[in-house]
């Protein structure tokens, strides 16, 4: 299967959830995948857990391939943590839920960062990322974004958008495009210097030449 195939799989499952009008994209799973796919993390952080879209995909993803890794997670809305358990399944036990950044363990470096709600103490991610660490930061999110930015001089960043509507099947308006992100290499190395360039060209060819002739 292909990344594309599994984030459907698993987008499909959220899209009957109860909560599922605040899931994550099919468009932002995939490209979480792809990320996971060229950088290989181990030690995994999401900032907004909700009711469990990206963790549950990511488990499942690294799981088929039996990966070494660690998922950690803040949280805290009544609802989704009482949602987590329910959706996760027998997943629920790979996940380490916090209640916000500032319980993070400054000691463990994280490879992935995905921002998927607000959280207070952001600027904490400072102290938790790897040196070459990248964050995936869903939607739009401006003011997630500006703080990332400030904080790692030496990033470099784009947008990601997709060249596909929302599936019928899910919970969003199916006219409209599915979703999009902000990737962010805080320290690149080569390799991920080169994916920024090679996102940074996908992402205008999308928005100057396929979204205006896909209607």
């Amino acid at each position: 299967m292909t990344n594309q195939q599994y984030a459907e799989k698993y987008y499909k499952v959220f899209s009957k959830a109860e909560g599922n009008q605040h899931i994550a994209s099919l468009f932002a799973i995939k490209k979480v995948l792809d990320i996971i796919e060229l950088n290989q993390p181990k030690n995994i952080l999401e900032i907004g857990l909700g009711i469990g879209g990206f963790c549950y995909s990511i488990v499942e993803y690294l799981d088929k391939d039996k990966k070494a890794y660690n998922y950690y997670g803040t949280e805290k809305n009544e609802f989704c943590l009482s949602q987590l358990p329910i959706n996760m399944g027998v997943k629920y036990k790979k996940l380490h839920i916090l209640k916000d950044i500032s319980e993070v363990d400054k000691n463990k470096k994280y490879d992935l960062v995905i921002i998927d709600g607000s959280d207070d103490s952001l600027d904490d991610i400072k102290h938790v990322i790897a040196e070459h660490g990248v964050i995936f930061i869903e939607g739009d999110r401006s003011i997630q974004v500006e703080t990332i930015r400030r904080l790692f001089p030496n990033h470099v960043f784009t947008q990601t958008v997709s060249n596909y509507k929302d599936p019928e099947y899910g919970p969003f308006d199916s006219s409209a495009w599915s979703g999009g992100g902000k990737l962010i290499y805080v320290n690149p190395t080569s390799k991920q210097k080169n994916n920024y360039y090679f996102e940074k060209l996908k992402t205008s060819f999308r928005q100057r030449i396929v979204r205006r002739f896909i209607k």
